[in-house]
């Protein structure tokens, strides 16, 4: 039994709340969010391993866990495999926070595989961690390895990370109590969120770091799901909606100009994922509760107001997401879409989408995949590589070998293990009709 002594909690609001947006957005999401798995390869990459690529490991993660993914896909197997051969052990960066969100990323990457290798990379950063708990400040582990600060993100990435090993090992609960007892008694918790965090002093005392950000909150929210806590996180959450949420649109915000267009530029690469972690955790938490409450609203509405104000048109079929959700924005670099595929996440998460079609790269429904939700145009995420289609029941694909629907087109009106010769590794573009 976990005693889990956390702060109390102010009132929760409403968990009855209408949800304001319908579960028919925009056809845009989902003939984008093929255009984010590209662009997480090409955009992003993984050229490097540091805090923000952990982050977008995990939003990809959750895109197959959400969307439903095939093991031989080879976007996820390449990243997968990068992961696993990554030396955990030879980590040189010294700030804990980096070192665990590459260790929830290979949490993430255990329940997508079933290798326990991951689940050792992650063992071995949450020993390391836990070593360096000392009992300034009253306890926690430190920001940093030769940086006494005990702030609220590491020790929330501590205690989801313990609590994430011990749901899958049984090992690991006493760090999962103390890291729960300390962030109830350490007096960061504000009744709304968490502040930064505990400077210890020459004369032993702490003082308290007040700033405010959205991501200190998704790791606490995460834990307590990891141990089937719902009531804790659901109230934990809903009372952050008003810190975080803008007052008129519901929209989730990051403050200090990553929502506000005219200052992007002054919001740095850290800030540019806060929303997204917080994002992230929601979506888990009206994944296990149910779309029926506040949280939901958050995120539909942060859903409709992302495709129809902050979406940049490269070109006739390319599109690509910045950093305010509320729209317009300067910036849609690789933090902006990790953010923005959390977003997706979240949504399927929330009000799931059958799957109507799926294109797979090799004969047999097998490879990597690419499935539609809706009705509409679509160019192929997978260009010039399909080999087999399933269909719905009452659904036909009209399939085109260039962009545009132009070249050579084939339609198909039920599912096919092997799309021809006529067109097999030429698919560019498509429409899905379905009566």
């Amino acid at each position: 039994m976990f005693l889990l002594p956390l702060a109390a909690l102010a009132g929760s609001g409403s968990d009855d709340a209408a949800v304001s947006a319908t579960q028919d957005p925009e056809m845009g999401i989902w003939k984008a969010h093929s255009e984010l798995i590209t662009q997480y390869t090409l955009h992003t990459g993984l050229n490097g391993f540091g805090w923000v690529e952990a982050n977008g490991m995990q939003a990809l993660f959750d895109y197959y866990a959400a969307f439903g993914t095939t093991a031989d896909d080879p976007v996820l197997n390449s990243i997968l495999s990068t992961l696993r051969n990554y030396d955990f052990q030879g980590e040189t960066n010294a700030y804990n926070d980096d070192r665990i969100w590459l260790a929830l990323a290979a949490v993430r990457a255990y329940d997508l595989s079933n290798d326990a290798v991951f689940l050792d990379h992650a063992i071995f950063v949450q020993k390391h961690v836990s070593q360096q708990w000392t009992d300034q400040c009253g306890g926690g582990v430190p920001w940093k390895m030769d940086n006494p600060y005990k702030n609220t993100i590491t020790n929330g990435l501590f205690f989801q990370l313990s609590a994430a090993l011990w749901k899958r090992t049984t090992y690991f609960a006493d760090d999962v109590n103390r890291s729960a007892t300390w962030l109830g008694k350490s007096g960061l918790y504000n009744n709304q969120t968490y502040y930064d965090g505990l400077a210890p002093q020459a004369d032993g005392t702490c003082s308290m770091q007040t700033e405010v950000f959205s991501y200190q909150l998704g790791p606490v929210i995460m834990g307590l799901l990891e141990l089937g806590l719902t009531d804790y996180a659901m109230a934990y959450a809903v009372n952050s909606l008003p810190a975080f949420t803008d007052h008129e649109t519901r929209v989730i915000v990051e403050n200090g100009g990553c929502d506000q267009a005219q200052a992007e530029d002054a919001c740095g690469p850290d800030m540019a994922i806060f929303k997204g972690i917080y994002t992230r955790a929601l979506g888990n938490l009206v994944a296990v509760t149910g779309p029926n409450n506040l949280v939901a609203d958050a995120i539909s509405a942060s859903m409709q107001s992302l495709v129809m104000k902050d979406l940049v048109q490269l070109d006739y079929s390319r599109v690509r997401f910045g950093l305010n959700w509320n729209g317009p924005s300067l910036r849609t670099d690789k933090h902006a879409q990790i953010i923005a595929m959390d977003l997706f996440n979240a949504f399927q998460r929330v009000y799931p989408q059958k799957a109507l079609a799926c294109l797979y790269n090799d004969v047999g429904l097998k490879g990597g995949v690419q499935c539609l939700r809706r009705p509409g145009y679509y160019d192929v995420a997978y260009n010039d590589a399909i080999s087999s289609i399933s269909l719905d029941p009452g659904c036909t694909l009209k399939a085109a070998t260039d962009g545009g629907m132009q070249g050579n087109t084939k339609v198909f009106s039920s599912t096919a293990g092997w799309v021809g010769d006529d067109i097999n590794d030429q698919i560019s573009s498509m429409t899905l009709t379905c009566s």
